[in-house]
């Protein structure tokens, strides 16, 4: 198991385990993003993003069938000091199929693009702001495919990109 998926599993554990919650989900869909009232929890800067911070990415399972439906990540713009920034922005992502070729691993084919999802300074929760993309209702991943999710974020007149290795069905 790769360091990388063991210090997502990590993430998640502690996550889950202290109770932290986040604002709602930004959705990829047209669902909308519904506003709730957050604590405050954590020392939040107010000054110009930096960096994206890192990706940690999720599948995950929206409805009643066994299907992963898409994927899940915490989006958390870091000012200069490493410090939270909750800011309003545009997020685009692209998900491409991770494939071996000889030792090396490459992106395959793409699966999915998602443009213009709106981000606001009130969907920042305690985590980032939770960004659910969805999979096309035709994508079903196979137990255990793994793809490159990269991100771009739009945000204060610049652009911010990160990638991350993500598992796309369990």
């Amino acid at each position: 198991m790769s360091i990388r998926l063991l210090s997502l599993l990590l993430l998640v554990s502690v996550i889950g385990i202290s109770g932290c919650t986040s604002g709602d989900p930004v959705y990829s869909g047209d669902s909308g993003v519904q506003q709730t009232e957050q604590p405050a929890t954590q020392a939040v800067s107010t000054t110009t993003v930096a960096t994206l911070g890192d990706i940690y990415a999720l599948p995950q399972n929206w409805d009643a069938d066994s299907q992963d439906d898409g994927i899940k990540f915490f989006l958390n713009p870091k000012d200069s000091s490493d410090k939270p920034v909750e800011v309003d922005g545009t997020l685009s992502a692209t998900l491409w199929k991770k494939e071996q070729a000889g030792m090396d691993f490459v992106k395959g084919d793409m699966i999915k693009e998602w443009k213009g999802i709106q981000v606001k300074k009130s969907d920042f929760g305690y985590a980032g702001a939770e960004v659910r993309l969805e999979y096309d209702d035709n994508y079903v991943p196979d137990q255990f495919d793994a793809g490159v999710l990269e991100v771009r974020f739009d945000t204060q007149g610049k652009t911010f990109t990160a990638q991350a290795d993500v598992l796309l069905g369990y």
